[in-house]
């Protein structure tokens, strides 16, 4: 069905040419609001005449009640098209071909009349219809006349909107090959189906000291142990003292330290002096609790006694000796110590792990199986305390190496483009390593590797709906056409009069979906 425009200045002749010169026997003719045609009922009847006569037949659209009323007195079918489908769809598919309706054509009137139809129509323009309106119908008027207005004009810059669907093709890809990872590797590299790529080694230890249930018993001599720290107050050289050293508390018991140390000279400035000092373990002399005691003040260094250094050397414990116990007590049995240590060494390699992911760089990728772990020493009590419980202490390290993930996809798309010889982005992907092995003595890393993926040509939406802001359907079409990997689509504007896309983009929405 054809679309005929009529002017607000066409005269019937006018409007009646361009209905017989409609390439087609159905046409839809739009008469505006306040056209010349429509200042009299013999115009449509002189219309409705020719229409016949020529065989078409015709559909009156106006959003003015008046033209509707007179076009349904002579039987044509009136259609307001303010109220009526404001929606407009016009389907794009990517072909060879496009087929484009015909233009509405206007043609200007003969000057001389035809076929005895000007003098007819000058007859009844000269002198046009008078209706007799009463006051109430004229303001009724004008108010309805204000309304649509403003209703059009509103209509016309607040309403118009354009949605486009496009349908743009994408491309699966997938590889099998070989990660190599490596800790002196300096760039990502990709040869014979191997990926290198360069690797850092992260490395945590940490200590873990739990309390277990002690079930055996035993006749127990513990000596009593601590931590004192020795001054040297005496001069400004370093003294050393052998291990089982011993210091005298002020009650005479007797502690030894446990290992040789070194006491730093002290600190003198202007002839005074500021001791210097060093922290050393020691164990009671003899077992039991009666060298449960502490802190103590000032151990002395029997060793020196007779010399200026007697006083020049001493100790102090800040915290109780403890420890100390002669009888019967819990200790733990082997099984104890079996079942303790399997459980500590769970709970230690537990929180390296966790340590270790905690520091990690947040683009570094760590394969389930890319670390090493191990136990660097353990720490048993071999009685249990007051409560029947004996403590572990586990020492571990773990090691790991990682890579950047980003490197990776960065050598899997200069692969896949140097292939398709087209640009193309990463849309979905999925990896799978497997077999996963560690060299840590040469820092290294392999892996098999087989990657999905889902790639497609970039689009840039905004830069798209600039490009067809204003546009009519014919050059909308010619951008849409013009997109690197285009299948198909559509555009709708609104409401059903408008002609062009939108001058603001904002109004414009793009809705994508990639099909392979």
């Amino acid at each position: 069905m054809n679309k005929i425009y009529v002017a607000k200045s066409d005269t019937a002749l006018a409007v009646i040419e361009k209905v017989i010169k409609a390439p087609e026997a159905e046409a839809s003719l739009y008469i505006p609001k306040n056209s010349l045609i429509s200042t009299s009922r013999n115009n449509f009847k002189l219309l409705k005449r020719e229409a016949k006569s020529a065989g078409k037949i015709l559909t009156i659209e106006s959003v003015d009640d008046d033209v509707l009323e007179l076009a349904e007195s002579f039987g044509f079918k009136a259609v307001n098209t303010f109220f009526g489908k404001r929606k407009s769809m016009v389907d794009i598919i990517a072909k060879d071909s496009d087929v484009i309706s015909a233009p509405i054509v206007e043609i200007k009137p003969d000057k001389a009349g035809k076929d005895g139809i000007k003098s007819e129509y000058e007859e009844d323009a000269a002198t046009p219809q008078r209706g007799k309106f009463s006051f109430m119908k004229v303001v009724m008027v004008v108010f309805l006349v204000g309304l649509s207005t403003g209703i059009i004009a509103f209509a016309a810059f607040a309403l118009p909107k354009a949605n486009v669907s496009l349908a743009l093709e994408e491309i699966n890809w997938d590889f099998a090959g070989t990660l190599l990872v490596g800790s002196k590797t300096q760039t990502a590299s990709f040869a014979d189906n191997q990926i290198r790529l360069p690797g850092v080694i992260f490395s945590e230890t940490k200590n873990v000291t739990k309390l277990y249930v002690a079930t055996g018993t035993k006749n127990v001599q513990k000596n009593s142990k601590g931590t004192v720290t020795i001054y040297n107050a005496f001069n400004a050289e370093s003294q050393a003292l052998v291990k089982n050293t011993r210091l005298s508390a002020p009650d005479g018991k007797i502690w030894k330290t446990d290992k040789a140390i070194v006491v730093p000279g002290a600190k003198i400035t202007n002839g005074k002096v500021t001791p210097s000092g060093v922290d050393v373990t020691v164990t009671a002399e003899k077992p039991g609790p009666d060298y449960n005691v502490g802190p103590i003040p000032k151990f002395r260094i029997p060793g020196f006694q007779g010399s200026p250094r007697y006083e020049g050397f001493y100790g102090v414990s800040l915290q109780p000796m403890a420890g100390g116990f002669s009888g019967v007590t819990k200790v733990p049995t082997d099984a104890d110590i079996k079942k303790a240590k399997e459980d500590i060494e769970t709970v230690l390699r537990a929180s390296l792990k966790t340590a270790t992911f905690l520091e990690l760089p947040p683009d570094i990728k760590i394969l389930n199986n890319a670390s090493d772990w191990s136990i660097t020493r353990e720490q048993i009590d071999d009685v249990a305390d007051s409560q029947g419980k004996f403590s572990v202490t586990a020492y571990g390290e773990i090691k790991t190496i990682g890579f950047k993930e980003n490197d990776l996809i960065g050598v899997l798309a200069n692969k896949l483009i140097s292939e398709s010889k087209i640009d193309l982005t990463l849309r979905k992907k999925s990896f799978n390593y497997d077999d996963t092995r560690l060299d840590f003595k040469r820092g290294e890393m392999s892996s098999s590797l087989n990657f999905t993926s889902i790639w497609a040509r970039p689009f840039d939406v905004e830069k798209f709906k600039s490009s067809i802001a204003g546009k009519n359907e014919t050059e909308i079409k010619t951008v849409v056409y013009a997109i690197p990997g285009f299948k198909s689509g559509g555009v709708k504007l609104w409401p059903l009069w408008v002609m062009r896309a939108p001058n603001n983009s904002g109004k414009i929405t793009v809705d994508v979906e990639y099909k392979l």
